[in-house]
């Protein structure tokens, strides 16, 4: 199989980040290659990561002093 060599964006990894991220990239009518290691996407199956809210995070790590910046990312950042 002889694969073009063009794209806007190629992502590594169709897990639950990967695929949002190439799915929303490729809504812009941008060309996006999603490589993955399986042979099936989904399989084995595959868990996002979660992020609690930033109250929550104040919680469980009050010493932090990076959270505000976590939950307030730059706008090119897709989440």
């Amino acid at each position: 199989m002889r694969l073009d060599n063009s794209y806007d964006a190629i992502i590594v990894g169709a897990g639950p980040a990967g695929s949002a991220t190439a799915k929303t990239i490729a809504e812009t009518d941008a060309k996006v290659l999603l490589i993955e290691k399986e042979l099936e996407i989904g399989v084995p199956d595959r868990c996002g990561e979660f992020l609690p809210s930033l109250e929550e995070m104040k919680l469980l790590a009050p010493e932090a002093t990076f959270l505000e910046k976590v939950f307030d990312p730059p706008e090119y950042c897709i989440v």
